[in-house]
């Protein structure tokens, strides 16, 4: 464990907010639309196409979501871009 340091969440990622789908949904979509609760949604535009963790911010809070592809997340909730540590750690860290 001499590897290990305590950090600040700040320190290893970045949360940003999703946006409004209004305009962009699609029925027939390529990229799915996270809300809160889950897909809600797909799209032909996306948000962020890296590996990340999408958060709750109002509504089901306490759903977190791992995506690996590139997607669109509304208003109601946080995307993760990672920093200094693999995003699917930090996925560990916020479930745990």
């Amino acid at each position: 464990m001499d590897n290990w340091r305590d950090s600040k969440i700040e320190e290893l990622c970045t949360l940003h907010y999703g946006k409004s789908p209004k305009g962009i949904d699609s029925d027939d979509g390529i990229y799915p639309i996270y809300g809160t609760g889950g897909i809600v949604g797909s799209t032909n535009d996306y948000l962020y196409d890296k590996p990340s963790i999408i958060l709750g911010r109002k509504g089901s809070i306490g759903n977190i979501h791992y995506v690996d592809k590139p997607f669109w997340t509304i208003d109601t909730t946080f995307y993760v871009e990672a920093k200094n540590c693999d995003t699917k750690w930090l996925y560990y860290v916020f479930i745990s």
